[in-house]
């Protein structure tokens, strides 16, 4: 796996798992509330202003330009999730695609 989608593939794990212990934590907070209160609230009422780091997207130093039909083989067998490089591959073998 490239280095890039490592990242990727990381990172969208941690959010999914984040996401859902904060979920979690949010239905459990109501009992926990007043027995720390003091301690808790403070940190959990700032914690989403406190995030640092710089957003993730996977598109560092892209231009923004616009993919050419002729760019796509190359850009399939370089950049495709391997999914993708399945369908294409398939696209271009049969001419088109076919739900099963």
């Amino acid at each position: 796996v490239p280095h890039g989608d490592l990242i990727s593939i990381v990172g969208g794990q941690f959010r999914a798992r984040l996401s859902k212990s904060i979920v979690d934590a949010s239905h459990k907070w109501p009992a926990l509330q007043e027995a720390e209160a003091d301690r808790l609230s403070a940190f959990l009422e700032h914690c989403s202003t406190q995030y640092m780091a710089d957003e993730y997207d996977g598109a560092k130093g892209a231009t923004g330009a616009e993919v050419s039909l002729a760019q796509i083989p190359a850009l399939a067998k370089r950049s495709f999730p391997l999914c993708m490089e399945h369908v294409n591959d398939r696209l271009n073998e049969l001419g088109h695609l076919r739900h099963q």
